[in-house]
């Protein structure tokens, strides 16, 4: 299972998706369907690692996407 997160310029997670196959040189899940501005990436196994146990919309409400760093990075919890 391959997981990749769709996500703007800002870092904000616009969707996570788990794939079983890919097309034969297909780059992400989502191919030209991306809005002007946004990027796709492929979770390594050491990011997987991090939201183990997590469903995908899970990690979509939790986390950012730093390009820079090219890593998930945790949101603050909201105060109650």
């Amino acid at each position: 299972m391959t997981t990749f997160v769709k996500y703007d310029a800002k870092g904000t997670l616009t969707a996570v998706v788990a794939v079983e196959v890919m097309p034969d040189g297909a780059d992400s899940p989502w191919g030209p369907l991306l809005a002007e501005g946004e990027q796709t990436a492929k979770l390594s196994d050491a990011q997987l690692a991090a939201v183990q146990g997590l469903e995908l919309h899970e990690i979509l409400e939790q986390f950012r996407f730093d390009a820079k760093k090219s890593q998930l990075v945790k949101l603050p919890a909201a105060k109650q």
